[in-house]
């Protein structure tokens, strides 16, 4: 499977279904709410955050992406094929030809490049969704997706 580069808007929410923790990416649909699920990830409750694959299919065959923890509190992000795509932190990621500095905001986190927005990552809905906004082309919304998978899996 080969996912599209560049999103410039998509959902993520983390669901905690007995003896498993769920974490789910949606496109927005026409009227800007979570549509479609584009990539679904798995993790045993029980078992350390160290590593998250995420699937195109809910037979989790498909890959889309992955994370894996390189040092406490740093991640690698890995496309479809095990190639390494980009790094991020708490307050950093970086991916080739951009470097962005994470802050947390009132209503999330914002990553920028010095001057301009690269992504942000709102603060969960009543619903239970994160809307993530990648302004910047060249930021691949597999990265991006990363980013808001670990931010949502570690908070509650």
């Amino acid at each position: 499977m080969s996912a599209p580069r560049y999103l410039p808007a998509f959902y993520v929410a983390k669901f905690s279904p007995p003896s498993e923790v769920r974490v789910e990416v949606a496109d927005l649909d026409p009227d800007g709410a979570p549509g479609e699920v584009i990539a679904r990830g798995r993790h045993d409750a029980d078992a350390g955050p160290m590593s998250w694959e995420f699937f195109g299919d809910d037979g989790l065959h498909e890959p889309v992406f992955a994370w894996r923890v390189r040092e406490p509190g740093a991640f690698d992000v890995f496309d479809e094929r095990g190639e390494a795509i980009g790094y991020f932190r708490a307050d950093h990621l970086s991916a080739p030809y951009l470097d962005a500095t994470g802050t947390a905001t009132s209503v999330g986190v914002e990553f920028t490049d010095g001057t301009y927005p690269v992504m942000s990552v709102e603060s969960r809905s009543p619903a239970g969704w994160r809307k993530v906004t990648v302004p910047d082309r060249r930021l691949a919304w597999r990265l991006a997706a990363a980013v808001a998978t670990e931010l949502d899996t570690r908070s509650s």
